[in-house]
């Protein structure tokens, strides 16, 4: 049997050169640096589709007011990873602080609610055209200038509405009509001057709520939950000098959590949500003295990282700082780097963006007359099964055997189309290419069985002759742990004698293509395919029907576990449900529609009724929380449906026709 080395963990070292800036497991490349507004200041951000071509725009505030350029410039996204050539609103006397996208009209075209200085014309509603122009404006002159502004259907009538926070304390509500103009402001009070709002659904009921910063108060961060139809006293948090607010998911309880920034300070206040619109607040220290901030995952470990901005910058000193979220609400060992900047400033606004569309974050970062763009290029340390867009969340897939036809719903590129295989093939998606991205790959079974896989990285078909008739082809992942999928197969002992055996051939390393078989399991013995020590690498093992133990041998260490766990009739559904990036052993019970999984983090079980016994299984991670969520599709209906967790788009959801078969389920033994 070839033996296997473990591996050297060597350090990276931080460096920052040709536009380059990594550290450990984070990694930026700069993509370009973009022009806009006067030297003196810096633009403020909102992103979205503004053209309707299903690209990330950017559109920018220019403080000042610059003549030829107007106080709103639009960067369409160019398709190749950047912007062109901004569309300007010259000839537009507003003073912009905020602003948010949306439809406000519901003509199908992005609009902007933009809030502004001054104490009349607060607010300006910009209509949109399709094109990335948006020419009409109208000022609400009834409202007073806010430093921000959030928007969101807070009645739930449909129609989106608007909401500001101002300097004579308070959080002012205007419903939208759906025909571009709103009705009088619904008024709250608040504890003191407003710094920055923004809205999420805080007590997880369906509507959105607000959040507010309030620098100079007592009480800092107020939240007013919406009741359908008003809003509710504030819940006060405290949060000592806040000044702008983030809001993610931190610690992956599918509660939205708060993050504010202690303005000329050094401290970043982490507030967890508990679901009910309560808050328990931890703090994080910065060196940077941070003002700005933005989310995403930089690092790729499907956990949320926090970017923050200093207030002041000195030339050359470290100005961004990025905090790797642990995926517990904590963070380890922060990423700084000196960006570019000509001058010192005192605002540098930051916002996150997947320009390119590989499903990593870029960071769109402030400067002084401009801002610069760096894609998200950090290595796949997290990868996701059934991800056919590298965006490490699953997407809906089936498989029509009638005609060879993939159909796939990606999260960031849309619906698609693939012929790959024939009726009678095995289904064994999986990273061949080690790109980040699931590849269609179906096995051919025969007395000489052949793998056939169509790369995502560039188009190119890969064959190999790998098995025999009688394997079982549910064990293709990565045995070498080098993030490519291997050609596997398990030959039970009904073929081979009572001795069952796991082949695989590597693809580190391997030049001559050379096989690894482990002596594994019995006759009888069903293969589990799994991470169960979590070190990148998958282990052999199976499970007993006869005796009901799953048989594990550990990739990291060669030890073996002997797990009791299920019943002979269940389903073997295992899957990372807890997100510590390790298999859990699980089941489904038919009988009752109910899954029982042995948490592998805490040890502890977690039961769920979920499903029925003529549903088919698909566990997998499709909302990019880190855990596999407990899926099924049901071939009655042509739906999916996933317990509802954070932004999960899966409940009910229909995709398939009847005779599909569900990719994910290829993987349930």
């Amino acid at each position: 049997m070839k033996r296997h080395f473990p591996y050297i963990l060597t350090a990276v070292f931080c460096l920052m050169a040709a536009g380059l800036l990594t550290a450990q497991t984070i990694n930026l490349q700069q993509q370009s640096d973009y022009a806009i507004g006067v030297a003196a200041n810096t633009p403020r951000f909102a992103v979205g589709d503004v053209n309707n071509d299903g690209l990330p725009d950017l559109v920018t505030l220019n403080k000042g007011n610059v003549s030829q350029v107007g106080p709103i410039s639009v960067f369409l996204n160019n398709g190749a990873g950047g912007f062109g050539s901004p569309l300007n609103t010259p000839n537009v006397t507003l003073s912009p602080n905020g602003v948010a996208i949306r439809d406000f009209n519901e003509d199908g075209f992005a609009d902007l609610a933009i809030a502004q200085d001054g104490i009349a014309n607060g607010i300006d509603i910009r209509l949109g055209n399709g094109t990335g122009n948006f020419p009409n404006g109208t000022s609400i002159a009834a409202e007073r200038g806010a430093p921000n502004i959030a928007s969101a259907d807070f009645n739930g009538d449909g129609h989106q509405d608007v909401a500001i926070c101002n300097n004579v304390n308070e959080l002012r509500v205007l419903s939208g009509s759906g025909t571009g103009t709103f009705g009088a402001a619904a008024v709250f009070p608040t504890a003191n001057t407003c710094q920055d709002i923004l809205t999420s659904d805080f007590n997880v009921d369906g509507r959105p709520d607000l959040a507010l910063s309030e620098r100079t108060a007592a009480t800092q961060v107020q939240v007013f939950l919406s009741n359908g139809s008003s809003f509710s006293s504030p819940v006060n948090t405290v949060a000592n000098g806040a000044y702008t607010l983030v809001t993610a998911d931190f610690n992956r309880d599918c509660f939205p959590d708060l993050a504010a920034v202690q303005f000329s300070g050094t401290t970043i206040y982490i507030m967890a949500g508990n679901g009910v619109g309560g808050f328990t607040t931890t703090t994080q220290t910065v060196t940077n003295m941070p003002a700005y901030m933005t989310v995403g995952d930089f690092n790729r470990d499907k956990k949320v990282d926090l970017a923050v901005r200093r207030n002041t910058l000195t030339p050359g000193a470290n100005n961004l700082t990025i905090l790797p979220g642990n995926g517990s609400g904590g963070f380890g060992a922060a990423f700084e780097a000196a960006i570019a900047n000509p001058t010192t400033s005192t605002e540098m606004r930051l916002a996150t963006i997947d320009a390119n569309r590989d499903g990593k974050s870029d960071i769109v970062i402030g400067r002084n007359g401009g801002f610069l763009l760096y894609h998200g290029n950090s290595a796949l340390f997290t990868r996701t099964e059934h991800d056919f867009d590298g965006d490490l969340s699953a997407d809906l897939s089936v498989f029509r055997p009638s005609t060879g036809i993939w159909y796939v719903q990606r999260t960031t590129q849309g619906f698609a189309a693939q012929p790959w295989g024939i009726s009678t093939d095995k289904l064994v998606p999986g990273d061949y290419d080690g790109d980040g991205k699931t590849d269609h790959a179906v096995w051919r079974e025969g007395s000489l069985s052949y793998l056939y896989v169509l790369n995502s990285s560039n188009g190119t078909v890969r064959s190999e002759q790998f098995g025999q008739t009688g394997d079982d082809p549910i064990v293709m992942a990565d045995f070498d742990g080098d993030g490519r999928a291997d050609a596997a197969v398990y030959r039970d002992g009904a073929t081979a004698g009572v001795q069952s055996y796991l082949y695989y051939r590597g693809s580190l390393n391997n030049p001559n293509g050379n096989i690894s078989f482990v002596p594994w399991g019995t006759n009888g013995d069903r293969p589990v395919r799994g991470d169960f020590d979590g070190d990148g690498r998958a282990d052999a093992a199976v499970f007993r029907p006869s005796n009901a133990i799953w048989y594990v041998r550990r990739s990291s260490d060669g030890q073996i576990v002997n797990q009791s766990w299920g019943l002979a009739t269940d389903r073997r559904v295992s899957g990372d449900f807890d997100g510590d990036n390790r298999t859990d052993f699980a089941v489904f019970r038919p009988s009752d529609g109910t899954w029982y999984i042995l948490n592998s983090a805490t040890g502890t079980a977690t039961y769920r009724q979920w499903g029925q016994s003529t549903d088919i299984l698909a566990p997998a991670d499709y909302n990019g929380d880190g855990k596999t969520e407990t899926a099924i599709f049901r071939p009655s209906e042509q739906r999916w449906y996933a317990p509802q967790c954070g932004d999960s788009k899966l409940y009910g959801a229909k995709f398939g026709t009847t005779g599909d078969t569900a990719v994910p389920s290829a993987f349930v033994p």
